[in-house]
């Protein structure tokens, strides 16, 4: 069975909080389901098992070609995954596509993780390649452009990144003159993926910018190889996913008709950031596929190896370090198909048909902006543990190419740069919270800081009292929320208007937003589950997080000059009372029984 014949369903639309980005910092109840792979319909099942199949039958049997870098294959494999369906998930079906969510599209992703080279080639086609086109294309371009791209007979690639202009991408040098045609694109672009092979570019430049008045007229077009004045440069070698195509490319007087210009002259950052923030929830998926591919391997190694005549799996500490890794990765899922979950609901009140979708698309992808730059951060940052632990647990083997720990070390550093560099996205989130909060788009967040100062004066911390599965998880939750908001507070009251200046302290806002983010998605999951070992996984978290959030907060605090605060402080960083020691070996346990991650996926 292919994913075209995969219908789509509908849900009812909600109002709550969890409607909101980073909402989820002043709601205890539990009011509300989150999204979970728990609620993924029969479709998305499906889609999931097409997925695998694919690479278990096209892809994964060629690894060590499409690491030797063979585009032919490549090219043959990606009109595979069109004939599949694997391709078009979020192109509309006006189009030729399906049609379908974030959350299918992320299930796919992870099952694409498999293969690193594959993986990224495919993602990027299907999300920076191909979203700007169907949020901002004219009927024209999109009619041209995205049938193609759905089967995989056109390959799409995202011109941002210049020699000089990196994370400040809106510094962009490329230029866009005006002619009777249309433009005439002029300028280098850096780090492209899919370049070598790529048939259309969405690319990023500032049109006439000496007519403008600071220069800067940041704007997203499509071009066309076919159409000429596109050089492409020689492949990047890589340390790692080498055999996905990355080139620079050159835009010599390119000739973009009018028909491709996306969206309107001057909102380019609307259109790039915007896919951005997908494209960071997705990686998210990816890292979730990359440790439970890991996690199967490390467990087959761990239990063949044999050393002091038994095997390695057997030793306390292997079934421990296993069972953190079985942790982290549930942690992910929980939140990533929370946020995916959260967002779909949103998007299905939009008519894809009506002209401004695309705009107010992308205002929702703003919404969970916080959500999304979280998931690309704490997903990448666990996988990068998760390949060093894959290396330890092999030893000496895990230094040798032959071993898949090798690969899976140096394919996974790149997640922490691309999609918006982790510090970036860090500074964006306290950011982004604070904005809202003073604009009165999220008030809560300031009753709930003024309560809490209140609750601190009197030392009565109000917590919420919770029953059942994920309980210890769900507390330390609330705990971590009013830890977040507190230290928030105090770091605007502090710096003031000049918190922007001040990193190091939005780093460890961020931090405090991310880990009351997992930890609170881990435990709702388990808690509306029902489920024993989910529970076990949440609490096991949650006790893991609340040490290391209790190390940034006081770091935080003693540097903002409020070290005197700790004291009251003292309900929300006490320790739980986690054994943390023997959740982690039941857990391993568990998967080493299970012969990898033992849920279901």
């Amino acid at each position: 069975m292919s994913a075209h014949s995969v219908a789509k369903g509908k849900r009812k639309k909600m109002t709550h909080l969890f409607d909101r980005g980073a909402g989820f910092l002043v709601v205890d109840e539990l009011d509300r389901p989150i999204p979970s792979p728990e609620s993924f319909s029969e479709e998305q099942w499906e889609f999931k098992k097409v997925a695998r199949a694919f690479m278990d039958r096209e892809v994964i049997p060629h690894a060590k070609a499409l690491e030797n870098k063979d585009l032919n294959l490549m090219r043959q494999l990606m009109l595979k995954a069109g004939e599949q369906g694997l391709l078009m998930v979020e192109i509309p079906e006006a189009y030729g596509g399906l049609g379908l969510g974030i959350t299918t599209a992320s299930i796919v992703g992870e099952e694409f993780s498999r293969e690193a080279n594959f993986s990224v080639t495919a993602v990027a086609h299907m999300g920076i390649g191909t979203l700007p086109v169907v949020f901002f294309g004219t009927h024209e371009a999109k009619s041209e452009i995205l049938p193609k791209s759905a089967t995989g007979e056109w390959i799409g690639a995202y011109c941002l990144t210049e020699p000089g202009s990196g994370s400040d991408a809106m510094a962009a040098r490329t230029s866009a003159l005006s002619t009777d045609q249309g433009w005439s694109v002029n300028g280098n672009k850096q780090f492209i993926t899919n370049a070598g092979f790529a048939d259309y570019f969405c690319v990023f430049a500032q049109v006439d910018p000496e007519a403008s008045e600071n220069g800067r007229n940041f704007t997203g077009f499509v071009a066309k190889m076919e159409d000429g004045g596109i050089e492409i440069g020689p492949e990047e070698h890589k340390m790692g996913v080498r055999g996905s195509s990355t080139c620079p490319v050159t835009f010599n007087d390119c000739g973009v008709p009018t028909d491709n210009l996306l969206g309107k002259v001057g909102k380019g950052h609307r259109i790039a950031f915007g896919v951005l923030n997908v494209g960071r929830l997705k990686l998210a998926a990816g890292a979730a596929g990359g440790i439970k591919q890991g996690l199967n391997r490390i467990i087959a190694y761990t239990s063949e190896r044999r050393q002091f005549d038994k095997a390695i799996s057997e030793f306390a500490l292997t079934r421990s370090k296993i069972g953190v890794l079985v942790v982290k990765t549930y942690a992910i899922e929980s939140a990533l198909y929370r946020c995916s979950g959260e967002i779909d609901k949103a998007l299905e009140e939009l008519d894809p048909a009506a002209e401004d979708y695309g705009e107010r698309k992308v205002k929702i992808l703003e919404e969970f902006a916080v959500e999304c730059a979280a998931m690309k951060i704490f997903g990448s940052e666990m996988l990068d543990e998760a390949v060093d632990e894959f290396v330890q647990l092999h030893g000496g083997y895990g230094f040798i190419e032959d071993y898949f720990a090798e690969g899976a070390y140096r394919n996974s550093r790149i997640n922490r740069i691309w999609e918006g560099t982790n510090e970036i996205n860090r500074m964006l989130i306290p950011g982004t919270i604070m904005r809202k909060a003073l604009k009165g788009q999220l008030m809560e967040i300031v009753t709930a800081q003024q309560a809490l100062m209140q609750e601190l004066a009197t030392g009565q911390v109000k917590l919420p009292d919770y029953e059942g599965i994920g309980a210890d998880a769900l507390e330390t939750a609330a705990r971590l929320r009013r830890l977040a908001v507190y230290v928030m507070g105090m770091a605007g009251a502090v710096h003031g208007t000049g918190m922007v200046r001040e990193q190091e302290s939005l780093v460890g806002c961020a931090d405090l937003v991310i880990l009351s983010y997992v930890v609170d998605s881990a435990g709702r999951r388990a808690h509306q589950a029902g489920d024993e070992l989910m529970g076990k996984m949440a609490d096991l978290y949650a006790a893991l997080a609340l040490d290391q959030a209790r190390m940034i907060a006081q770091r935080q605090l003693i540097d903002l000059g409020a070290s005197e605060s700790l004291n009251m402080l003292e309900p929300l960083l006490r320790p739980t009372t986690t054994n943390v020691t023997k959740l982690s070996r039941e857990i391993g346990d568990a998967a080493i029984t299970a012969e990898g991650y033992p849920l279901k996926t």
